[in-house]
């Protein structure tokens, strides 16, 4: 069973990493694409639309979270009733928080646009793109089913491969927009076929993995179900709502703040970070499944030893690219705008340090929803939120990009990770001392060692031109890095660990050519 769990971790890691870098490609083909066709306020007013409509997610109350964690408990007995009762429940949910979404945020729309402050000769178009936009959010509740089954069973490489071949559908259709003169309605036009495509394919896969009861097996949905989903899914809901405030308000503090255009700068030149935290945050996210999943089965030992490690590689490994990522930004960003958008190195500083301690902290915080333990948590990213969006609005008035960014590595410090601290030392039953200091020990000496490298190369390669400074300072701390990764950023068990199952894998695929 172990096993299979780790070929499905593997399987879903290697699949979304490699749709992490089709959405890399992406990124840097339909932005500069949007530029070349859009004014830097018309871009602005489109990522503004997109953080709005982000808000109205909150309407799924948790049941999303909620359904996933109870289809784990439920799956290895599929067709007992509970498990088809579970997910009928879920649909009929879905349905409903679908149609609040799309009539809600469609109405909501006049009201937004008076309060963000939109220019007067946007507001129109604002008001008729956000309405459609909430129009398609609406319709994803309906189909959220089949990423939520495909997710209990570990079956994320679908979800994965799903996404590949949306991000390159968007590009088309998006070109195809611009190109057939829509403007910003090309961005919703491509947005209606990624969907399309999405629900399609992960309906087919869910059928043809057949990860539904079979037929005569599925129970009938019940209030009951429904007071289960909710009851774990509003605590789950609480935090989602803190965890919104702090992960979608930047762009639209800074466009309250600095207005369409400093919004558009933020969204364009935090875009890797925003590409780097996803890919740093897979490690968690495809790991809470099959920890979870000890959990139910009471592997503790098993799932005590898995999590220090999944720790361990996800901070190194957040430290490796964060570091890049920082070093190269600015020079990126010219290159890739040919000059259009500049940035602050200082940024970049603040910000590498933020995704380093964020993905720390974000970790411990898989204690108690893997437990459905959630307690103080429910509140905790509230308050987290609230205090943000105070701060950084205050921070940001008068700081600017830096005071927005330093606000984040503060509120994240104090509550996301004083309170992960607390849970993990109670339930892994260990000391203050290991959790803080034992368990990072790897990460932090690799920053300490990488971080150093990375600000003489940096240094050092001032004078070259944006492309070629680009270019070096990727490769020297490639060339330094994934090395000193492996040597420092690694435990040696975890080294053993992973070389023991690279060299399983290719002993099986040298089996099977044979």
């Amino acid at each position: 069973m172990s096993n299979n769990r780790t070929t499905r971790f593997v399987h879903s890691l290697a699949t979304g990493w490699f749709s992490m870098g089709v959405n890399v490609l992406y990124t840097m083909g339909s932005i500069p694409l949007a530029l070349h066709y859009l004014t830097k306020e018309e871009f602005g007013l489109w990522a503004l639309i997109m953080q709005l409509a982000s808000y109205l997610n909150l309407i799924d109350l948790g049941m999303t979270g909620s359904v996933s964690r109870h289809l784990i408990d439920h799956k290895d007995q599929k067709n007992d009733g509970t498990y088809g009762a579970f997910i009928q429940t879920s649909v009929w949910v879905g349905v409903s928080q679908g149609a609040i979404v799309a009539v809600l945020g469609s109405l909501s729309s006049l009201l937004i646009s008076s309060i963000i402050h939109v220019p007067p000769k946007f507001q129109a178009e604002f008001q008729i793109l956000f309405a459609i936009q909430c129009v398609i959010l609406g319709l994803g509740f309906c189909s959220r089913i089949f990423t939520t089954v495909l997710q209990a069973h570990q079956r994320l490489d679908v979800y994965n491969l799903t996404n590949t071949g949306g991000y390159c559908i968007n590009f088309l259709f998006l070109w195809l927009g611009f190109h057939w003169g829509m403007g910003l309605y090309a961005m919703v036009f491509s947005v209606v076929c990624v969907f399309v495509w999405t629900t399609l394919v992960q309906m087919t896969w869910v059928l043809r993995l057949k990860l539904f009861p079979d037929k005569g097996h599925w129970g009938k949905p019940s209030r009951t179900i429904f007071r289960e989903l909710f009851g774990y899914g509003k605590d789950i809901f609480l935090m989602s709502l803190g965890v919104q405030f702090l992960s979608a308000s930047q762009v639209i503090i800074v466009t309250r703040t600095m207005g369409l255009e400093a919004g558009a700068i933020w969204s364009i030149c935090t875009k890797i970070y925003t590409l780097v935290q996803r890919f740093i945050y897979q490690i968690g996210d495809l790991s809470y499944v099959g920890f979870s999943e000890m959990f139910v089965r009471g592997e503790h030992q098993r799932l005590a030893r898995r999590f220090r490690d999944s720790f361990v590689l996800s901070g190194s490994l957040g430290v490796l690219v964060a570091v890049v990522s920082a070093a190269c930004n600015v020079s990126f960003i010219t290159v890739w705008t040919q000059g259009k958008i500049t940035w602050n190195p200082v940024n970049d500083a603040l910000f590498c340090l933020l995704l380093i301690l964020s993905n720390i902290n974000r970790t411990y915080g898989m204690v108690y929803v893997m437990s459905k333990k959630i307690e103080f948590a429910r509140w905790l990213y509230l308050i987290e939120g609230i205090v943000f969006i105070v701060g950084s609005y205050l921070l940001g008035s008068n700081l600017g990009f830096p005071g927005i960014i330093i606000c984040s590595i503060a509120v994240d410090c104090i509550f996301t990770g004083g309170y992960g601290y607390y849970r993990s030392v109670r339930f892994f039953a260990t000391t203050y001392r290991m959790v803080i200091f034992g368990w990072p020990a790897p990460c932090l000496r690799f920053l300490a060692i990488y971080g150093i490298v990375a600000f003489a190369c940096w240094s050092a390669t001032n004078a070259l031109s944006p492309v070629w400074k680009f270019g070096s300072t990727v490769f020297i701390l490639l060339a330094v890095g994934l090395p000193a990764f492996w040597k420092v950023g690694l435990t040696m068990d975890l080294r053993r660990d992973i070389s023991a199952k690279l060299s399983s894998i290719a002993k099986f695929r040298k089996s099977a050519a044979v």
